[in-house]
């Protein structure tokens, strides 16, 4: 049985290391002190009874998601529809949420010129975005380029394209304008973002660490948390590794899931 290091806790490495758990002696290093990645549940007191809020992994759907909706049925993983809605609120006063009677949460704007004006150019975005994506237009680009060569205003950037992306990826705001443009757009468009149809959604019921949970114990001993992995180097026809308590192993084969 070969033996393979699985390198990375998240939803790549968990599910890497559950698919190969009979087929080989599996183990899997992750530097923090919890399994799971993006998937991170938090538990807090609301009035008197416990309230689990996920943060990064919330939702999903059967049109991108068809592969975990397997992996949650073969771990017994129960799930829930679920909504899924975006809102933004400004210190300045400027406020809206994507449900209808959200769109005008501040009743002043719509009498406001400049709250149109927003809503059209979110239209205008959605329209231009879709086409040129469609045309192959959009190449090796970033996404503040692609908004600075189209014309989009400030009010457009920061109260609703940036805000999103950086919501979407768990990321700083100031850093979405280097993101690719052409893997934004495809998001956008796999997801319906950028569309009148949008997909169903479901979320883990009583949150994502559930299904974390699922794996780790089917994983025991072989998920060795609060251990990083330092360096990686050939040796023979095999790889070692080195980890962050200085120890030395060697694997038939290594799986790096973490992030680029």
């Amino acid at each position: 049985m070969k033996k393979i290091a699985i390198i990375g806790s998240g939803i790549s490495g968990l599910g890497a290391a559950w698919a190969l758990r009979n087929s080989a002696h599996v183990t899997v290093f992750e530097q923090s002190g919890r399994a799971g990645g993006h998937a991170c549940t938090h538990a807090f007191d609301y009035d008197g009874h416990e309230t689990r809020v996920d943060l990064g992994f919330i939702v999903y759907n059967a049109l991108n998601y068809p592969n975990l909706i397997g992996f949650f049925d073969a771990l017994g993983v129960e799930t829930q529809a679920s909504d899924m809605s975006f809102s933004v609120s400004d210190p300045n006063g400027w406020e809206w949420a994507s449900t209808l009677n959200g769109i005008f949460a501040q009743r002043r704007n719509l009498l406001s010129p400049r709250f149109h004006r927003f809503w059209r150019t979110i239209l205008r975005f959605n329209d231009i975005a879709r086409e040129e994506l469609a045309a192959g237009h959009i190449t090796d680009t970033t996404l503040g380029a692609w908004l600075e060569r189209h014309g989009f205003d400030e009010d457009f950037r920061v109260n609703y394209i940036l805000p999103m992306g950086a919501a979407i990826w768990s990321t700083c705001e100031d850093k979405m304008l280097d993101y690719p443009a052409m893997s934004f757009f495809q998001f956008f468009d796999n997801h319906r973002l950028m569309h009148k149809e949008r997909p169903k959604w479901r979320t883990v019921s009583g949150g994502s660490d559930h299904y974390v949970r699922r794996v780790v114990d089917t994983l025991g001993d072989r998920m060795r948390l609060d251990t990083g992995v330092e360096r990686l180097f050939p040796f023979g026809h095999q790889t070692a590794l080195v980890t962050s308590d200085g120890l030395r192993e060697v694997f038939d084969e290594v799986i790096i899931a973490t992030h680029s």
